[in-house]
């Protein structure tokens, strides 16, 4: 594919579609759900028949669950419960009244000893209450006087538990809070009587005018209850002929709904029987309730629901295309999250800055808050929500599809890069590299793992001694701890010394003292940091060295240069003076001007090998290798260099060798090399001595060793003599620049090959070494 149509598919028109598509695909979705809802708030929309449908048997169970409940829910058992919390609600009320009326008024302490007189109080006065209503009613209760009791009052009992009097206005109060809840305590059961009675008349009075539903409530092979219009017939037959019982079989084969009551009270359903028929039954074992659903209303119910379901199956459908056009909307963002036409890597924004799992919790957060929001407005809304209310909901629904993209494309440029930039990374990633740079394998470490593993165990281990053996258990587990607080004492101690030790190290080798020894005995770890300190102390005492050797031959190698461009120069200066004062015409003339031709040449060498130095030993040198016979080249070069051998009165020994020894090397460069290595043996041997050529080929090296017999005694090192400016003769009496062998020493270098010098007492060898070649080779 054409790399400009890969890169237009990251053009940013093509994520606006997207963003769009996404922000409008999840309004639509919240619509819908919310349609659904409403459509099916109980799911009860199961099948597309209405007969079939759980919402059909939902309101026919209900129906049927009031009818029992109408006729046998309220027993005695459930009046005396209710009866129960009727009372424990009164006396709740009774003593928040209580206590608002003695809340006004300082008791020091009494409160609950006035609740309790009081409340003995009101006893007193339910029992009058009940001794009066039984003489009205000529019954007499077991244990109480036939005489008028005496009136019991707040006054009287407070006096008599010897409590602080109160003032006559709160007594009267509290005397009409007493009289109240004793008058309401007694009527309690009739109360309930009458609210149930009351109840369970409007129960079945809602349920014969209902004209939607119909019911039959059957015992002993007889209707006891019905709302069924008598001109119908048999009650049950008209119910199970209904055009709903007719379509849906409770059992398979019996139309309606049927529900077994017999788990009802027994008792129940024998009074209603007596009650309905005069008679008591034979043999009772409970009632059967049948119940349907009017024609008109099973009509119009089905056809509601026939509407419902359509638009619910829509609904759904609609939320599927919603759902898919939003799935494709942002795989398309998540694809191109941070890809640009105009750039190839991926773009990071403000969002990628932030850590992920962070920001991850507070977009939780934000969205359970528009969740609420949402929730709110939902809850609130019904089928034809206002303009106002639409705008809410998409406005709560943009922003959380906007935030969740943003961060979701946030995530997708993470992972393209390969980031985990998470807190949680950071504090265990953190640690963990902690962990691994610790060593916790090693010595010192271990030891102070095991210390506060074995501290856990041992406080552990004390605690379990404690519960098991009392006090011998703690005593043992003192013993232990104070073994191991020792144990730690002296072990933090000794690492402590190694601190010390090393610190007071550190401070003595930062004054200088460079061989300084660290005490040693703090473990592994502490003593390899003082060896690493010794052995740093020790670098930078040969590096002072080094430094100060460096500087004095920098102040040596000035006063060199300085001395032998001095000496010529001076010499120039001297005779051109010389003929300037005796003119051209002098007959010292030609001796000047020959002292100043040499003078002159001499500068010159000594500049020119300034400059050569300088370049070899910066490597700007071009190099060119070609291959050599060694011993054939250096007879060229003895044979070039025979006017200044023969005039050194020195007797140069050139060793046979039958075969050639072939490198490859620079020629210029090797005759350069060679020339100043004669140069040197001439300026430097002794008066009337031999020079020794030889040749070697040893270990895979053809080699040119050159010795002879210094005339000075060469009190100085091999490398003292490789220095620049260095000479044999310190005294400088001889002429050269002492740059000869340093010079031969880099260009050496630059071919690849080996030079180097040794010294026997007065005996000086120069050791030319290269990489030996095949003599059979072809040129």
């Amino acid at each position: 594919m054409d790399t400009k149509s890969i890169k237009s598919k990251y053009d940013m028109k093509f994520k606006v579609i997207a963003w769009i598509l996404c922000i409008a695909a999840g309004c639509l979705i919240s619509f819908s759900a919310i349609r659904l809802v409403k459509y099916d708030p109980a799911g009860t929309m199961t099948s597309s028949k209405y007969i079939e449908s759980a919402e059909y048997l939902s309101m026919m169970q209900s129906y049927t669950a009031s009818v029992e409940h109408a006729f046998y829910g309220y027993s005695d058992s459930a009046k005396q419960q209710e009866l129960q919390n009727y009372i424990s609600g009164l006396r709740d009320s009774y003593s928040g009244e209580i206590g608002m009326v003695l809340g006004s008024t300082e008791l020091e302490g009494d409160y609950d000893a006035y609740l309790n007189e009081l409340q003995g109080a009101l006893s007193a006065k339910v029992s009058e209450r009940e001794a009066a209503s039984a003489a009205a009613q000529g019954e007499t209760v077991a244990g109480t006087d036939q005489g008028q009791p005496d009136p019991v009052s707040a006054e009287t009992v407070i006096a008599d538990a010897g409590l602080p009097a109160l003032d006559e206005y709160m007594l009267k109060q509290l005397d009409s809070i007493n009289e109240k809840y004793a008058e309401l305590l007694v009527d309690a059961e009739a109360h309930i009587d009458e609210q149930y009675e009351l109840l369970e008349r409007q129960a079945q009075e809602n349920l014969k005018n209902n004209r939607n539903y119909y019911y039959a409530v059957v015992a002993d092979g007889r209707t006891i209850y019905t709302n069924v219009p008598q001109n119908s017939g048999d009650p049950i037959a008209a119910i199970q002929e209904l055009e709903g019982n007719r379509e849906y079989r409770w059992n398979g084969v019996e139309n309606g709904l049927y529900k077994e009551a017999g788990a009802l009270n027994a008792e129940i359903t024998r009074t209603a029987y007596e009650e309905a028929y005069g008679s008591e039954p034979e043999s009772l074992t409970g009632a059967s309730i049948y119940t349907g659903m009017s024609d008109s209303f099973y009509e119009k119910s089905r056809q509601e629901y026939d509407i419902s379901y359509r638009g619910y199956l829509t609904t759904i459908i609609l939320l599927v295309v919603w759902i898919v056009l939003f799935a494709g909307g942002f795989a398309w963002l998540i694809y191109t999250a941070g890809r640009s036409p105009k750039e190839d890597g991926v773009r990071v924004t403000f969002l990628d800055a932030i850590w992920l799992d962070i920001g991850g919790i507070i977009l939780l957060v934000i969205e359970i808050f528009l969740g609420a929001l949402f929730a709110s407005e939902f809850r609130s809304a019904d089928m034809a929500v206002s303009a106002l209310r639409i705008l809410r909901l998409s406005a709560c629904t943009a922003v959380s599809v906007t935030l969740l993209l943003l961060w979701s494309m946030s995530v997708s440029r993470r992972v393209k890069r390969r980031e985990n930039y998470t807190l949680c990374e950071a504090v265990f990633g953190g640690f963990r590299t902690v962990w691994k740079r610790s060593g916790a394998k090693a010595k010192g470490v271990g030891a102070v793992l095991w210390y506060l593993v074995g501290g856990i165990l041992l406080c552990l281990i004390t605690v379990l001694f404690g519960f098991l053996m009392g006090g011998t258990g703690v005593f043992i587990g003192i013993v232990f701890l104070a073994i191991y607080l020792a144990a730690v004492l002296k072990y933090v101690l000794q690492k402590a010394a190694a601190v010390r030790g090393i610190a007071e190290g550190v401070q003595r080798i930062k004054d200088g003292e460079f061989g300084y020894q660290i005490t040693k005995g703090g473990g592994q770890e502490f003593d390899e940091i003082a060896a690493g300190i010794e052995h740093i102390a020790e670098g930078f005492d040969t590096a002072v060295t080094r430094e100060v050797k460096s500087e004095r031959m920098k102040t040596e190698l000035i006063t060199n240069v300085s001395h032998d461009i001095k000496t010529p120069l001076t010499s120039i200066l001297t005779y051109v003076d010389l003929l300037k004062k005796e003119g051209l015409d002098s007959p010292n003339a030609p001796r000047y001007l020959e002292v100043l031709d040499m003078k002159s040449r001499r500068l010159k060498y000594l500049t020119d090998d300034l400059f050569e130095a300088a370049k070899a030993s910066s490597g700007d040198m071009s190099v060119s290798l070609s291959r050599l016979d060694l011993v054939e080249f250096m007879e060229q070069v003895m044979g070039e260099m025979s006017d200044k051998t023969e005039a050194s009165g020195l007797s140069f020994v050139v060793a046979g060798q039958k075969t050639g020894m072939y490198v490859y090397a620079d020629g210029k460069l090797l005759f350069r090399v060679i020339g100043n290595v004669i140069d040197n043996a001439i300026k430097y041997a002794a008066a009337h001595s031999r020079v020794y050529i030889d040749f070697e080929e040893k270990d895979g090296e053809a080699c040119i060793i050159v010795k002879n017999v210094s005339r000075e005694p060469l009190n100085m090192s091999e490398e003292e003599l490789m220095e620049r400016f260095k000479r044999g003769d310190e005294s400088r009496h001889t002429e050269g620049s002492g740059l000869g062998l340093s010079i031969a020493r880099n260009f050496m270098e630059l071919m690849k090959g080996k030079f180097r010098i040794e010294i026997d007492g007065d005996l000086f060898k120069v050791i030319i070494c290269f990489p030996a070649e095949n003599a059979q080779e072809e040129e």
